[in-house]
Order: structure tokens, then sequence, then C-alpha cells
């Protein structure tokens, strides 16, 4: 296995960079952190930081940037073949683990705790 390999298994072994990806494949177009942060309901250093660790893997391509704000906004788009086997099986067959990792979380990703049962009522 080639160390390229090792790394694009290894990057595809969090399950924000597979949402990522997945959301990229159905929308099938260049994205931001920015929107898809707020199409994730995640916080958009998180989404920023997965999407440049896949852009240093040649999985994303950065194809532009624009000024917004005092800010650069990259946009991306993927590299990969949505219809390789591989990629098809790495997405797919995680998707039920990763939607299950995700409940119970806030659209920030941090963990909701449930209501506590000796909570004193106001």
């Amino acid at each position: 296995m080639s160390a390229d390999t090792t790394l694009l298994i290894s990057a595809l072994n969090h399950p924000l960079r597979r949402r990522i990806l997945r959301k990229i494949d159905e929308d099938g177009g260049v994205t931001s952190a920015r929107q898809l942060a707020r199409e994730l309901g995640l916080p958009i250093g998180n989404v920023s930081y997965h999407l440049q660790v896949l852009a240093k893997l040649d999985v994303l391509q950065q194809t532009h940037a624009r000024q917004v704000r005092g800010a650069r906004e990259y946009f991306y788009v993927s590299n990969l073949d949505s219809q390789d086997d591989w990629f098809r099986a790495a997405l797919d067959g995680s998707r039920t683990a990763d939607e299950r990792r995700g409940r119970g979380r806030s659209a920030s990703g941090v963990a909701v705790r449930g209501e506590s049962a000796n909570r004193s009522e106001p």
C-alpha cells in the first residue's frame, strides 16, 4: 500500500470528512467552508480545517477565493470520481454509522445531555 493510499484511508476515517465528501458529491458542485458549515449545522472552523486536510491530500481542489468582509472565502471541488466503487463503498458503507454517531448532538456538533432525573422543577 502506498503512502498516498494510507493517507487517503486515514483522511476518510474521520466521520466529518465523510459527511463533507457526501455533501459535495450530492450537490455536485463548488462549495466553500461557509456554505458547508451552514448546510451541515457545524462551526465554520471545523469544516474549514477538514476541507484543508482533504485539499492537502488532493481529494479536493481549491478552485478560487473571494474577499468577504476582510476574510478570504475559499471554494473547493471534489477530485474524486463519485462513480468509483471504492469511493462509493467508503461513503455509503459508513453512512449509517455516521448518522447514528451524529444523533444526540447539537447543531455545533457538541454532545447534548439528556434531562437529569433529579432536576428540580422551577
